[in-house]
């Protein structure tokens, strides 16, 4: 996947393992880019760095494969107590992202959620084509 895309959203959040090693091994702090690519005709991508001056990026999510983004999340994890977890789940993973505040959770997770179709809602995310004349609200 390339670079193209407008940027929607950047910062610093932490990524979790695959699930088969979420017990054994570090959550890593990574620079996250999530870029829409509508106007290009590439996908919607959210894309991780070593850091925000790298230039190839680590890994590479395609939006057009997530099917649900869950905020507010808990962990036992003791270095993740009273964090503010959120997961993003595709066909072939979930991925469970760390934000630095509750403001930065918010905006990673609308901005996430408006550019794959989800509304958010008490149960988590709903995909718009599911529901009709549901008003976007706010966290």
């Amino acid at each position: 996947m390339s670079r193209a895309g407008d940027v929607v959203c950047e910062g610093w959040l932490r990524k979790s393992p695959p699930e088969k090693k979420l017990r054994r091994y570090a959550w890593k702090r990574r620079w996250f880019v999530l870029r829409s690519g509508r106007l290009s005709g590439e996908p919607d991508i959210l894309q991780y760095y070593k850091n925000q001056h790298s230039r190839r990026p680590i890994g590479t999510i395609n939006l057009n494969l997530c099917e649900q983004v869950d905020a507010g999340l808990s962990f036992t994890k003791k270095e993740l107590e009273s964090s503010f977890v959120f997961d993003l789940r595709t066909e072939e993973r979930t991925w469970y992202l760390v934000a630095e505040s509750e403001e930065d959770m918010n905006r990673w997770v609308t901005s996430i959620c408006l550019l794959c179709g989800f509304n958010p809602t008490d149960n988590g995310m709903t995909k718009i084509s599911q529901i009709q004349n549901v008003p976007f609200t706010a966290f």
